[in-house]
C-alpha cells in the first residue's frame, strides 16, 4: 500500500513564506539562503570549530550570515572578473570548510558554473581539468596557495586570485546581490563541477545542474510503504531541530550536500570539525562530548575508527542514526553500531545522486540495500 506522506516537510512547511513562494521541489539554493535569511534570520545553518582543539568552542552561523557572505563574495566576484551570461567556469579550490557554500553560491548570482577540483588532485591532473572545462579562473584560499602557485607554473595564462578568511566573508558586511531567475530559467542551468575520482583514467568533468540538488528537496515527497521508513537526505529532516557531523570533504558531492542541501532544505545544522585537522573517527568522537549530535554521516572508514575511540558505543547510543557512504562497513563495526542505534548506508553516484531505499527490516540487515519501489530500480547480474 502506498500512502502519499503530505506533512512534515521540513525547511519551508506551510505557513512559513519559504515554502508559499519557493515550493519543495522548485527551490534553488541561493535564493532559498536569502529567503530563510528574510523569513528565519536567527536559523542556525553551520557550526564550526573555532581551533584545532574542539574543546575551545564551536561558532554558529545563521542563515543570515550566510546569504550576507554570499552577497559580499558575488560583489566581489563581479569587480575582479565581471559577470558571465553563458555560465563560464571558474574554479575554487581552499581549506576545507564552509567557504566553498559560501563562494559555490556567489558564483551561481554572478552567473559562473564553479569548478571543484580535489585538494587531493595531483597538478596535471587538475590542469586536465581545468582544459577540459576551458577554466582560466582559479580561486583559491590562504591554504590551498601552494596548489595554487603550481598551476600558475603550468598554465601561464591563468589568473589566480585568493579569497578572504572565512572570518573576514562572514564579517563584512554588504548590501544585497540580486538573483532573481523562477525556477522555469534557472532549474537546467549548469551550477557545479564535480569529477570522476580518476581511477579509470584521467578525471573527468561532471556537470550539475540546479535540478540535480532539487531532487533531493522533492524526496521528502516519495510515497510512504505502510510499516517501512524511506532513506534518502529527508532523513536529516529533524522536525525542531539538530545537529549532524559531516566527515565528507566540501570538494566531495557528498560534502557540498552536506554543507548546502541538507541544512537548507531540512531543519538540519551541519557540524563541521577543524579546518587544519583531517576528518577522523576521534574527532567525530571528541566534537560528541562538546555538542549534542543527532547522527553522523561519514565515509565507512571513519565510522570504523568512531568505533574504536573510548566510550564510542555508549556515544552512538545518543545518535538518531548513523549514516555511510562511498563503501562498504565492515561487517564486525556495523554489528556493534546496531547494537547502539540505527545503521544506514548511502548508495549512488555523483552522475545520479543517491537512490533512495527503504530503511533496514528487521533492523540486523543493516548491510543490505532494498530499493524504494517507485524508483522501480533493479540489479542485473553481468
Amino acid at each position: 500500500m502506498l500512502d502519499i506522506d503530505t506533512n512534515g516537510l521540513g525547511n519551508g512547511t506551510k505557513g512559513s513564506s519559504a515554502f508559499e513562494r519557493l515550493p519543495v521541489g522548485e527551490r534553488t539554493l541561493p535564493e532559498l539562503a536569502d529567503e530563510l535569511a528574510l523569513s528565519d534570520p536567527s536559523r542556525i545553518w553551520a557550526t564550526i570549530a573555532r581551533a584545532s582543539d574542539v574543546s575551545d568552542g564551536f561558532l554558529d552561523v545563521t542563515v543570515k550570515e550566510l546569504a550576507n557572505a554570499v552577497n559580499a563574495t558575488a560583489w566581489w566576484i563581479e569587480g575582479k572578473i565581471g559577470r558571465s551570461d553563458k555560465f563560464a567556469t571558474i574554479a575554487y579550490q581552499g581549506a576545507s570548510d564552509i567557504r566553498y557554500a559560501i563562494f559555490w553560491f556567489a558564483a551561481i548570482k554572478c552567473g559562473y558554473k564553479l569548478l571543484v577540483p580535489s585538494v587531493r588532485n595531483s597538478v596535471s591532473g587538475n590542469v586536465s581539468l581545468m582544459e577540459q572545462t576551458q577554466c582560466t579562473k582559479f580561486f583559491y584560499s590562504k591554504e590551498t596557495a601552494p596548489n595554487a602557485q603550481k598551476l600558475r607554473e603550468e598554465m601561464p595564462n591563468l589568473d589566480s586570485f585568493e579569497v578572504s578568511t572565512l572570518k573576514e566573508m562572514l564579517s563584512r558586511p554588504s548590501e544585497h546581490y540580486p538573483y532573481s531567475k523562477n525556477w522555469t530559467e534557472a532549474k537546467d542551468e549548469p551550477v557545479i563541477i564535480c569529477h570522476t575520482s580518476g581511477s579509470t583514467g584521467s578525471y573527468k568533468p561532471i556537470v550539475l545542474d540546479h535540478m540535480y540538488f532539487a531532487i533531493y528537496d522533492n524526496q521528502r515527497k516519495l510515497p510512504l510503504i505502510e510499516g517501512r521508513q524511506n532513506l534518502s537526505y529527508a532523513n536529516f529532516d529533524f522536525h525542531g531541530g539538530g545537529k549532524f557531523y559531516s566527515a565528507f570533504p566540501p570538494f566531495h558531492v557528498a560534502g557540498i550536500v552536506s554543507i548546502t542541501v541538507v541544512p537548507l532544505f531540512f531543519d538540519a545544522t551541519v557540524v563541521y570539525g577543524p579546518v587544519d585537522t583531517p576528518a577522523s573517527g576521534e574527532t567525530a568522537s571528541k566534537i560528541m562530548r562538546c555538542l549534542t549530535i543527532r547522527a553522523l554521516f561519514t565515509p565507512p572508514t571513519i565510522l570504523e575508527e568512531f568505533m574504536q575511540e573510548a566510550g564510542s558505543l555508549e556515544q552512538a547510543a545518543t545518535l538518531d542514526f548513523a549514516l555511510f557512504a562511498g563503501g562498504p562497513l565492515a561487517p564486525s563495526c556495523g554489528d556493534i553500531v546496531i547494537q547502539a542505534t540505527e545503521v544506514y548506508q548511502f548508495t549512488g553516484s555523483t552522475e545520479i545522486g543517491i537512490v533512495p531505499t527503504l530503511t533496514p527490516k528487521p533492523r540486523e540487515n543493516w548491510n543490505y540495500f532494498e530499493w524504494h519501489p517507485v524508483y522501480e530500480f533493479s540489479q542485473v547480474r553481468l
